[in-house]
């Protein structure tokens, strides 16, 4: 990204810039990066930066607003920048499993996900950056599943990310993450669409699947959930396109 510029109390301005490193990350894999901060005119007085990782999501009103993930500290605290001057930091900081995805098998899922900037200077109020996208992409097991699904006729079609738990499931985030997957080969007696969750964990995930409910925005609300394991380590070893033909079966059988 381009640098932004800051206006400091004194007069001084400073320079900001981050940059993530090319390529996605995954869920409970590292994301990387750079942050560079330049004085440029007159001395800097930095008390510190932060990244803030958040995630577009939706509310029942329509509206979306974005959500608070983690808080990356790249190091650059407690400086004087003369001008002229900049710091460079890189980071790294490991994303929670439960991370939201933003591609699945290279390709974009209309998820918004990304790190905001953040510099205070002599005990102001920190200054803002617009957000920097973060590609998070679908593990093996994602991927997976999703590749078996499609074998029952269901491919993703969309996504986003609700501003609500997955009740009694064990988490570590206030946000969920919705794939629809629609029926390509439009048999009458199942559901034209499904909706797909994950959480996910060191271990692998668990999976929610029911009948599409579009016009329904709390979970309570749709029609209940089949809830089903699998281990990152299942990759490989287990049969996933019988698993994905019982979920699907299980599924439209419960479908009122």
């Amino acid at each position: 990204m381009v640098f932004k510029r800051l206006f400091g109390k004194t007069g001084a301005t400073a320079e900001v810039e981050t940059e993530i490193a090319p390529g996605p990350s995954y869920p409970g894999g590292l994301l990387k990066g750079e942050v560079c901060v330049r004085a440029v005119e007159g001395a800097f007085k930095v008390d510190y930066v932060s990244l803030e990782l958040g995630v577009q999501a939706d509310q029942p009103s329509g509206e979306h607003s974005f959500r608070y993930l983690g808080r990356i500290h790249p190091g650059i605290n407690w400086v004087t920048l003369q001008n002229g001057e900049e710091q460079r930091k890189s980071f790294e900081e490991r994303l929670k499993w439960e991370t939201p995805l933003t591609e699945i098998s290279g390709q974009t899922v209309g998820v918004v996900l990304g790190v905001r900037t953040e510099l205070e200077e002599e005990g102001r109020e920190p200054e803002q950056r617009d957000y920097d996208l973060v590609h998070v992409a679908a593990l093996p097991l994602h991927e997976v599943i999703f590749n078996a699904l499609a074998g029952q006729g269901y491919s993703w079609e969309s996504s986003q990310v609700k501003e609500e738990r997955v009740p009694d499931a064990e988490m570590h985030s206030s946000t969920h993450q919705v794939f629809v997957l629609r029926d390509q080969l439009g048999t009458a007696d199942r559901p034209a669409t499904l909706e797909l969750t994950f959480v996910t964990n060191a271990v692998g995930c668990e999976i929610y699947l029911r009948p599409g409910a579009p016009d329904q925005f709390y979970w309570s609300d749709k029609p209940p959930a089949h809830r089903y394991i699998a281990a990152h380590h299942d990759v490989g070893k287990v049969d996933f396109a019988y698993e994905a033909r019982r979920w699907v079966d299980e599924v439209t059988q419960a479908a009122p």
